[in-house]
């Protein structure tokens, strides 16, 4: 399965899957790193964590800390909410 977002990320396999998200390999076709998109699955309160995980993303993104993770893109997709990392 091979698909692209937003014309800069090439999503290849899946990693794994759980009750709440899908874990896929993906590349930045940009720069050729390597990422992990992870799509959550809709469900009777996921908007609520996806707000949460989008107000943690705000704070996240004006730091510039090895410590914290890097996220290149998070917004909604062909199968939800997803976050690239």
């Amino acid at each position: 399965m091979e698909r692209v977002l937003k014309n800069r990320f090439l999503v290849e396999e899946k990693l794994g899957e759980s009750p709440f998200r899908i874990a896929y390999k993906a590349k930045d076709l940009s720069t050729g790193n390597p990422l992990v998109l992870k799509v959550f699955r809709r469900s009777p309160g996921s908007e609520k964590k996806i707000e949460h995980i989008l107000a943690k993303l705000r704070i996240l993104q004006n730091l510039q800390d090895p410590v914290f993770p890097r996220y290149e893109d998070a917004d909604y997709g062909w199968e939800g909410f997803y976050l690239l990392r």
